[in-house]
């Protein structure tokens, strides 16, 4: 029997769905379908580093960039009709794409237009309730009934987290009545907890991953560099995450800078670390509740998504959040005091539950 051809295309808006995209996608592959990779920009990039042989097309998504300040409601505003274009324009092109490359199943993570009738198609997202700015929230069920009719026109919509009441997202994703063709498939992570060496020694306080959408990444990044400038009585180290050739290391007083970290060299960093601190992503959550690692949260300003979860994973021992414009060496040192041990068991066996969906 011929193999299954699945397009595969996660959303470039940082690298958060890309990451979160290499557990699914090995699945997939050591379920024998042929995977053909399709994207644009860091997101394409970062796959293609992860699986380089395999087959990848360039297909263009709308680039969000967000503001200096901290209110996000204008760029998005401003976004919005570029968002409607881009995902009408990624629908057509998909018609060729599934007739020119025979594809079977498409899996969209949080892309709006890759949906089509003549194969199965997948979306990825783990908002079915898509978080407002405060004065924008009276519109909540209008854009939630927007989303749903996203959603229905796609075969299954796989939701990354728990079904239960220990979950990573919230009223995100609970709390609300599922649409019917709806699945949670797990927490994805690169990392798996058995692997990790609880005796491993310490070398630095703090892990600095810093991601998301400019130009609020570099902000952080430069806030941080100038505690460590002004500081030199804690170890740290800082991943810029970023995509670049060059492989460069720089210092900031006790602070080692590195551009991009591999998964292994990553995993080294988590494990002679003594707290992660990073934005308050989804993928970023989840990675670091797989391995039940402490963690200082720091949402995007202006980002209802990354603030409210911030807020929420708060109430787990594991995290606490600081605001970007509240950093300082005091507030972290007091945020990293606050955060716990706390170990986390999820369920296994949701996203092979979902696969033979997709194989039968």
């Amino acid at each position: 029997m011929a193999k299954k051809r699945v397009l595969f295309a996660p959303l470039n808006w940082g690298l958060g769905h890309a990451v979160r995209s290499v557990p699914v996608l090995k699945e997939l592959a050591a379920s024998g379908f042929e995977i053909i990779l399709a994207g644009n920009g860091f997101s394409l990039d970062f796959l293609r580093r992860e699986f380089p042989c395999w087959q990848y097309l360039v297909l263009p998504s709308f680039e969000m960039r967000y503001s200096k300040g901290n209110s996000q409601v204008n760029s998005v505003l401003k976004a919005i009709p570029g968002i409607i274009s881009a995902s009408w324009k990624e629908h057509r092109q998909l018609r060729h794409l599934i007739k020119s490359h025979n594809i079977d199943v498409v899996i969209s993570d949080n892309r709006f237009g890759l949906f089509n009738q003549n194969c199965i198609s997948v979306y990825i997202t783990h908002q079915l309730t898509i978080p407002l700015p405060a004065g924008f929230r009276f519109l909540t069920p209008v854009v939630r009934k927007l989303h749903r009719m996203i959603i229905s026109n796609y075969t299954y919509c796989w939701i990354p987290d728990e079904p239960g009441t220990i979950n990573l997202s919230g009223n995100l994703s609970h709390n609300q009545v599922l649409p019917e063709n709806a699945r949670f498939i797990g927490i994805l992570s690169r990392f798996r907890k058995e692997t990790f060496s609880v005796e491993t020694e310490k070398r630095y306080d703090f892990l600095f991953i810093l991601s998301g959408v400019e130009p609020q990444r570099t902000m952080l990044e430069k806030r941080i560099i100038s505690l460590f400038q002004e500081n030199s009585s804690h170890k740290a180290v800082l991943v810029r995450g970023i995509p670049c050739e060059k492989e460069s290391v720089e210092r900031a007083g006790e602070l080692t800078i590195i551009n991009r970290a591999s998964e292994k060299e990553l995993k080294s960093l988590l494990e002679t670390s003594e707290v992660v601190v990073c934005r308050s992503g989804y993928t970023s959550v989840m990675e670091l509740a797989s391995i039940s690692k402490r963690a200082v949260l720091i949402p995007t300003p202006g980002q209802p998504e990354q603030e409210y979860l911030a807020e929420y994973l708060s109430a787990y021992p594991l995290f606490s959040c600081i605001k970007q414009d509240e950093l300082t060496f005091s507030q972290l040192l007091s945020a990293a005091e606050s955060v716990q041990d706390q170990s986390l068991s999820f369920s296994s066996g949701l996203l092979r539950s979902v696969k033979e969906e997709l194989l039968h």
